[in-house]
């Protein structure tokens, strides 16, 4: 009986020695809501208030810790939408305390201790959030942001290479390494750092005035000065911050606004859809979706400027996505700007090589701004890839016949090929592009009958414009003179 009586008595203190005593919680200060619109007020009563029950029932399991550490995080969250950091800094330190392996307490506080200028907290902070998350690009940014500022250029070097290791496509790392490489006064190194960012990012100008200032350190004044030309507005580099979004989801609620103008969409009523985006990007202007939605609505109204607008800001902050690039790219080939046409369909490329749209457009809009060579090497490594294909070969067939560069031309190569497409699949393209060929051989004979037949066959069925490309080329083969793009 003794021996029972010791062994429950050894596995009581085990159990007591097991207990953590639950967290000391500071007092979350009661900012003043005067002066804020009535629906914020509200938001933030409803939080406080949830989280005032949670604490007036607190016990010690674990479950309802986790459930209090997520009521003073979300308190936290909407005080620090609205800047109210005092309160919101305890509500985190709070939530921290509760779950100290939640990565986003600690962000979001290091976030505040900057904002607030305690920069040491802020370095604190974020070395402790990326113990737990070691990869997390905004977090490591954030770091070497302030490492640069408290002039410690090795150690922010160290996080951007972390983040480089991680995603070489970060714009805004190779910015800041571009930054601390010309302080260093290693400005040739800055200069490709630099013009890396703008094959990532080419609509941030304020990179323009970087390149400018290390090229004049270089001696290279002509470079500077085109550069400081192009700063405009000095649009700073991008960089997306998932959690931070997250934030300004709960300040706007445009998400609701996107949900309501999909709904509309599908309907077809395209003007109340239109007014939803509109709602959306003015309360949440860095979610792409938004602009996304508002570029196909102002589509619908014809408006091509707006819609390349907001096709190019959703691409800022989705830089990765391809289907906004093609969609961007076809409108600003409505627009007649065919070198940014060639530039978007590029990136398509670097991510996708075996896209074959993205390679036909990017050829087409070279061809149109005079750069005929590139188009040609762009076709015909296209057709190493994909073996045949119509599209690629008559283009290619047509620039071999009509390039303005003589250098460029190849008549006969033109022939073989637009009349290898022609036996596989006889379309009215692939006769009038046998005709160049033709023309540019010498055989204009020929290439007025097989033009003029094509004439016939499509009359009254093509679109004007058509028909009068081919009675213009039909002109110039009976003068004696082949096509010249």
């Amino acid at each position: 009986m003794k021996g029972i009586h010791a062994l429950l008595l050894l596995s009581w203190l085990v159990w007591i020695g097991c207990q953590q005593p639950a967290p000391e919680l500071a007092p979350v200060p009661q900012p003043d809501l005067t002066g804020l619109d009535g629906s914020v007020r509200d938001q933030l009563t409803e939080a406080r208030g949830k989280l005032d029950a949670l604490l007036k029932d607190r016990g010690h399991d674990e479950g309802q810790d986790q459930e209090l550490a997520n009521a003073f995080g979300e308190l936290g969250q909407r005080y620090q939408l609205y800047e109210l950091y005092q309160a919101a800094a305890v509500s985190y330190e709070n939530a921290n305390a509760l779950q100290p392996e939640d990565f986003r307490w600690l962000y979001y506080l290091a976030v505040i201790q900057e904002i607030l200028g305690h920069d040491e907290k802020a370095v604190a902070g974020l070395n402790e959030a990326l113990r737990l998350h070691p990869e997390d690009g905004p977090a490591q940014l954030r770091l070497a942001e302030i490492q640069r500022r408290l002039n410690l250029p090795e150690q922010a070097r160290d996080s951007l290479e972390k983040v480089l290791a991680a995603d070489d496509t970060s714009a805004r790392a190779h910015f800041l390494l571009g930054q601390l490489e010309a302080t260093a006064g290693e400005h040739a190194k800055a200069v490709d750092r630099f013009e890396r960012v703008l094959e990532l990012q080419p609509t941030a100008t304020a990179v323009h005035y970087a390149l400018a200032q290390s090229h004049r350190r270089l001696g290279q004044d002509e470079k500077a000065a085109k550069h400081l030309t192009l700063v405009g507005e000095r649009r700073d580099v991008f960089v997306a911050d998932p959690l931070l979004g997250k934030l300004r989801e709960l300040e706007t609620g445009a998400a609701v606004h996107i949900q309501r103008a999909s709904r509309l969409q599908s309907t077809g009523d395209f003007d109340a859809a239109r007014e939803e985006y509109r709602k959306a990007v003015v309360l949440n202007p860095e979610l792409p979706e938004a602009h996304q939605g508002l570029a196909l609505m102002l589509l619908q109204d014809q408006d091509l400027e707006g819609a390349a607008d907001h096709y190019q800001k959703a691409l800022d902050l989705d830089p990765d996505n391809v289907g906004v690039m093609i969609e961007l790219a076809n409108v600003l080939g409505n627009l007649g700007r065919f070198q940014e046409v060639a530039d978007v369909y590029g990136r398509v490329l670097a991510a996708q090589p075996d896209h074959v749209a993205a390679r036909f457009g990017r050829a087409t809009a070279l061809l149109l701004v005079g750069r005929a060579a590139e188009s040609r090497r762009l076709l015909e490594d296209g057709l190493e890839i994909h073996h045949g294909d119509v599209d690629l070969s008559l283009l290619l067939a047509r620039i071999l016949a009509a390039a303005p560069d003589a250098e460029v031309r190849d008549g006969a190569r033109a022939l073989a090929l637009a009349q290898a497409r022609h036996r596989e699949a006889p379309t009215l393209d692939s006769a009038e592009t046998i005709a160049m060929a033709l023309a540019e051989l010498g055989r204009f004979e020929e290439a007025v009958a097989l033009q003029s037949d094509v004439l016939q066959q499509i009359a009254g069925q093509a679109p004007p414009p058509v028909v009068a490309r081919l009675r213009k080329n039909l002109a110039l083969y009976r003068a004696g003179q082949p096509v010249r793009l």
